[in-house]
């Protein structure tokens, strides 16, 4: 961690070695901070490797709480006490629905103990037209939420919607999807990103309070970065409002770029 004066701060202050008290998994290889910071002095560390959040203290390193979310928990948002997870890997061997993944589910931001709430995008999921070795086949995709924040009191998230099954050769993908939801009633709405393919990046566009940036990286049938990767990327502004979202601009990489987008933070 690094604060705004350039320090490092917090050197070996949480590793994948540390057990303390209370911790019941250490932390894994693969992990990443909340897309939105969690700024009210306990920072929320997402271990998508063991499907774990934890929140620690930033002042001493000490355990304030830790809770299994399964299913390579994606990003998390936190509204008062409300907590909100999403959960990118569908699990189809999933006996009970509130581990099949591929989700958003609840949890207590105080107590750290998983609620009853959980969201579905199952319409978002189904067989779509992909290909395997030159030929076209049927490919079965997941919704796959990615990033996700708060805007205008809503919860807006990015849905990837790529295949079930990310190493077979077979390879296939839906349009890249947003999703407005109200937290209360989870009522929601959805906004197609046409042509676009892989988008799971969102940050918030400065000086604004109802808009972000979602940032696709492309896909192709073929492999990743393979021909039609640079047409399905691109940057989308939207606009969220009255539970919905619509787009402001966007820009697409031209053939000549040497690189698809990835990823996207906005200073000014």
């Amino acid at each position: 961690l690094i604060d705004s004066d350039e320090t490092i701060v917090g050197v070996d202050w949480l590793n994948s070695g540390t057990t303390s008290a209370g911790l019941s998994a250490a932390l894994s290889g693969d992990i990443v901070l909340p897309s939105t910071p969690i700024v009210d002095g306990a920072i929320g560390i997402i271990d998508r490797g063991n499907g774990v959040f934890t929140r620690v203290c930033v002042e001493s390193g000490t355990l304030v709480g830790q809770v299994q979310l399964e299913n390579n928990p994606y990003d998390v948002v936190i509204i008062g006490d409300q907590a909100f997870a999403t959960r990118y890997n569908p699990n189809t061997a999933a006996a009970d629905p509130a581990d099949a993944g591929s989700d958003i589910i609840g949890f207590d931001a105080r107590t750290m103990e998983r609620n009853d709430v959980r969201i579905a995008f199952d319409e978002f999921a189904g067989e779509v037209t992909g290909e395997e070795a030159g030929e076209p086949v049927m490919v079965d995709i997941a919704a796959r939420p990615a990033a996700m924040r708060v805007v205008d009191g809503h919860l807006v998230v990015v849905l990837e919607r790529t295949q079930v099954d990310q190493a077979a050769a077979a390879r296939g993908f839906g349009e890249g999807t947003v999703v407005v939801i109200d937290p209360e009633t989870l009522e929601r709405t959805s906004l197609t990103l046409e042509g676009s393919a892989n988008c799971t990046q969102m940050t918030a566009v400065p000086g604004s309070t109802d808009e972000v940036y979602v940032a696709c990286k492309g896909d192709s049938v073929v492999a990743f970065d393979g021909p039609g990767t640079r047409e399905t990327a691109g940057i989308y502004r939207l606009q969220i409002a009255a539970g919905a979202a619509s787009v402001v601009d966007s820009w697409k990489p031209a053939e000549e770029e040497p690189n698809a987008t990835y990823s996207l933070i906005a200073l000014s």
